[in-house]
């Protein structure tokens, strides 16, 4: 079962997390927190939110880079959305919001360096 979980595609695992954003807002989410994953949540079964609700109710728990970008995509989650879903890198998307600072809530502008 363990091997099963660690081998996930990183698909599923988005999927389960609950978060409707950009592919790669996802993949840098993934890639930042598959470790809290297996060690915090690995139990939990997918859907409805309830692996991004056990992350976020492990947040101290969380390295660092995983609740940073947790945080960010949290917090830059409706410009992402409306903005920038099609960017197909971390870069583009980054490009993307910064393209429309003035347009972004302070949160998602203050977050911008997570990304």
């Amino acid at each position: 079962m363990d091997r099963l979980i660690r081998n996930l595609p990183l698909s599923l695992l988005l999927t389960a997390l609950g978060l409707p954003m950009a592919h790669a807002a996802k993949a840098d989410i993934m890639s930042d927190c598959r470790g809290d994953y297996l060690r915090h949540c690995a139990a939990t079964p997918p859907g409805d939110g309830r692996i991004a609700r056990c992350l976020a109710s492990r947040r101290s728990e969380l390295s660092p880079a995983c609740a940073r970008s947790l945080s960010a995509a949290n917090q830059c989650r409706p410009e992402i959305e409306r903005w920038c879903r099609q960017s197909s890198s971390p870069a583009a998307m980054k490009g993307c919001l910064e393209a429309r600072r003035s347009e972004l809530s302070a949160d998602c502008r203050a977050s911008l360096g997570a990304f």
